[in-house]
Order: structure tokens, then sequence, then C-alpha cells
């Protein structure tokens, strides 16, 4: 079995079991590093045309298992890559899980909605 398949490895658990998993894409000779998402479909077609342009390959597999940071690298990396590789993933925390979170408004928005709509007539019949 290829050790990408093994069931006890991170490069399975991570995307399988993990939060906020991401698939980290680079190419060393332009210092291109793209993390893609991973749980939210495949990117497009022409996304993908684009990485190919870029010269990306995959490095590694990032994100947390059991609360913890984890990442199963693809390939030897160096020190340099991993502390970038390190740094982007905060930033696309930061980005996932603060810019981009619901406002406390919209939170409360989407609560009110959720007890309206729990409070509508159930129309069903019982038989």
């Amino acid at each position: 079995m290829d050790a990408t398949q093994d069931e006890e490895s991170l490069s399975y658990k991570i995307p399988m079991y993990g939060q906020h998993a991401c698939v980290a894409l680079f190419n060393p000779e332009r210092w291109d590093l793209q993390l893609v998402p991973l749980g939210i479909g495949l990117p497009s077609e022409e996304v993908q045309a684009d990485y190919l342009r870029r010269g990306l390959r995959l490095i590694a597999v990032l994100g947390f298992l059991d609360g913890k940071f984890c990442f199963a690298q693809e390939c030897q990396l160096t020190d340099a890559v991993i502390e970038f590789m390190a740094r982007r993933y905060c930033e696309h925390l930061y980005s996932a899980l603060v810019v981009q979170a619901p406002t406390k408004l919209e939170a409360d928005a989407s609560i009110a909605w959720l007890k309206s709509l729990y409070q509508l007539p159930d129309s069903r019949k019982e038989n």
C-alpha cells in the first residue's frame, strides 16, 4: 500500500478527519506557494490550469487533528520552506476565521431566523 493511502499516516488522516485542512502546492524556483482548502470541492478547471502554468506541485497536507496542528510533507522540505508554508497557513487561518467570520449582527440574524423557523406550525398531518 502506498504511504499516502495508509490509514495511519498523517497524509490520510489530515484530509479525512482534520479541521481547516489544506494542501500546499509549491514551486521552489519561483518561491510560489498556494494553499488549497480541502472539503469545498475541486478548484475550477481554470484554477487548475493556473496551478499547472505556475509550476506548482504538491508538497504537504496541513490541518488540525484533535486540536493539534499537523502536517505531512510529500517530499523533503527545507526549514525555510516549512517556515514560509507555516506563515502562509497562519495567514489563511486568520483570514478564514477572523476576517471572513460573520459579524455579530449576521450571527444574531441567523439565530433569529432559526428561532422563527422552529416556531412555525408543523403542517404535516398526523396519520
